[in-house]
């Protein structure tokens, strides 16, 4: 049980934290490059400037999680649930984000450049201002 933990600067490449709770936990600037996460419990949780390439995070719950300028760059995020999510500024270039969550997800200035992700999916985020959408062109 990693909840409320703070792992702010922690060095967690290819990490196992399959099912873990890091509900309210603290990974700023955490480097988690290749982690799998699949199904873990992020909701509230402060990933602000984390790196996540190539993160495996399959149905996680980030509801509510804050992802302010993090590096998910060829994450697999599908099916997670974002619902709520500050993700201004998040680079997801070329991540997977099939039947993800984003209903009221704050995504201003971020870059879904090459991702996986369907405009409906869009649709239901909370803002876009400034949106790279999957085929390089911008939002609006």
């Amino acid at each position: 049980n990693l909840r409320r933990a703070d792992l702010s600067r922690a060095d967690l490449r290819a990490a196992d934290l399959r099912r873990a709770d890091l509900e309210e936990a603290r990974l700023v600037r955490a480097h988690l490059c290749g982690a799998k996460l699949n199904e873990a419990r992020l909701s509230v949780a402060d990933l602000t400037h984390a790196a996540l390439i190539g993160a495996d995070m399959r149905r996680a719950d980030l509801t509510g999680a804050y992802l302010i300028h993090a590096d998910l760059t060829a994450a697999n995020l599908s099916g997670a649930e974002l619902y709520g999510a500050q993700m201004n500024g998040a680079r997801l270039r070329v991540a997977n984000l099939a039947g993800a969550d984003l209903a009221g997800a704050f995504l201003d200035h971020a870059s879904f450049m090459g991702a996986r992700i369907t405009e409906d999916q869009l649709a239901g985020a909370g803002s876009l201002l400034g949106v790279i959408l999957p085929d390089g062109t911008e939002h609006g």
